[in-house]
């Protein structure tokens, strides 16, 4: 074969856009939508033009967003995994359940995902992120 070698191609760059000429062409291509007012019972799978507020905290109490341990920050602060905190778990509230008892200093309570946290708890340490003890 007596072929020539070819050059490599050189790849071509992309006409950058910046974020201001980006956002520019999206907006041209959308339509503003005007707000209506509907009965809530017609609100499915609508977008709310403005935020709202209850004028009830509901529930009434801070809930914990996960399963785990209410916890003092004080307690687990400096905690690592060279150096874990040991806590003493006094209770388990299960959601729906409220807790009997207030968290003191070395102390933990078992909460799960809805449960009240308990008072003299500042904080809940996800489950995954815990050990049993001995």
């Amino acid at each position: 074969m007596t072929e020539r070698p070819t050059r490599a191609r050189q790849p071509r760059k992309p006409d950058w856009l910046s974020v201001d000429e980006a956002r520019e062409i999206i907006l041209s291509q959308v339509t503003v939508l005007g707000r209506e007012t509907v009965p809530l019972t017609d609100a499915l799978a609508r977008v709310l033009a403005a935020e709202i507020e209850s004028s009830v905290m509901h529930p009434a109490w801070d809930n914990s967003g996960m399963d785990g341990f209410a916890v003092r920050s004080e307690d687990v602060s400096a905690a690592s995994r060279e150096h874990p905190a040991v806590l003493r778990v006094i209770e388990e509230v299960l959601a729906g359940g409220f807790p009997t008892q207030r968290l003191r200093p070395g102390e933990a309570i078992r909460v799960m995902t809805g449960a009240p946290v308990p008072e003299g708890a500042d904080g809940v340490t996800r489950l995954e992120c815990t050990e049993p003890g001995p």
